[in-house]
């Protein structure tokens, strides 16, 4: 479970379950820049300066969807598209793209509960989150 929560490197977080790997670069303590777009994190390392390229990672089910009448905290809220999804029976994987970037995809994880509450479908814009606290910033 530690390795898991907290890969080392890359490759470790990806050989160990699925992992979404975003290019972007550190743009201040605690924040990163990926596609114009900021997100802010808590882990960031001390090693890490300011311009230097990273990967941004997040786990598929670490990304929270949103729906249309939440508020959410403005902190890392992304638009997007969904590009298609694929039902593995506990859960529905759902390829998304940032709409202001769309070569940038990822991938989702929800249970079908979620699908069908949040009527998601392929075309359709989602709002999506990527929770500080949930991301991995590694040197690149």
């Amino acid at each position: 479970q530690e390795i898991y929560s907290n890969p080392e490197t890359p490759f470790v977080a990806d050989f160990i379950g699925k992992m979404n790997f975003v290019d972007g670069v550190v743009s201040a303590k605690n924040e990163v820049i990926c596609h114009n777009l900021r997100f802010e994190t808590t882990r960031i390392g001390g090693s890490l300066s300011t311009n230097e390229n990273i990967l941004l990672c997040i786990r598929p089910e670490d990304v929270v969807l949103l729906d249309e009448s939440a508020e959410p905290d403005t902190n890392n809220c992304i638009d997007t598209v969904v590009r298609d999804s694929e039902f593995l029976g506990a859960v529905f994987r759902i390829r998304l793209a940032f709409k202001n970037a769309s070569e940038t995809e990822f991938i989702v994880e929800i249970p079908p509960t979620s699908m069908r509450a949040l009527k998601i479908e392929t075309g359709h814009s989602v709002q999506v989150q990527f929770p500080a606290d949930r991301l991995h910033i590694y040197r690149k």
